[in-house]
């Protein structure tokens, strides 16, 4: 082992009880730290709780994501569905002023079947009187 950064590599990665021997003997200032290690790998509930508690962590994590992510979908949708509104509401309205254009062009048409029925009948009325 060259210098402490690498005595620390070595600490971190190793598992094999010669080389741990060597890094204790060269660095005993890591003999409390495996202690720790070593009883906290001893009792294996404490380091399933430790596991358990970072899964309902991540779950929670993932959750949160989840329902953003769905927030996010809705809101989209729902400025989707604004526009879509919108652009209905401009056809409904250009719709109504369509049909009071052909309501007036019905009511011209009518007053102008009116005006021919009226001409029809004088003009029937004067024949008659020409007979």
């Amino acid at each position: 082992m060259v210098n402490t950064l690498d005595a620390w590599l070595s600490f971190l990665i190793t598992d094999e009880p010669e080389d741990i021997i060597e890094l204790i003997e060269k660095h005993p200032e890591f003999i409390p730290l495996y202690n720790v290690i070593y009883e906290m790998c001893r009792n294996m509930e404490d380091v399933m709780g430790l596991f358990s508690e970072e899964l309902k962590i991540m779950d929670r994590n993932t959750v949160r994501f989840m329902i953003d992510e769905m927030q996010k979908e809705l809101d989209e949708k729902a400025a989707a569905l604004k526009d879509i509104n919108a652009q209905l509401a401009d056809k409904d309205a250009a719709l109504a002023d369509k049909d009071a254009a052909l309501a007036d062009k019905d009511a011209a048409l009518a007053d102008k079947d009116a005006q021919l029925a009226e001409k029809d009948a004088l003009i029937a009325k004067l024949i008659a009187n020409q007979q």
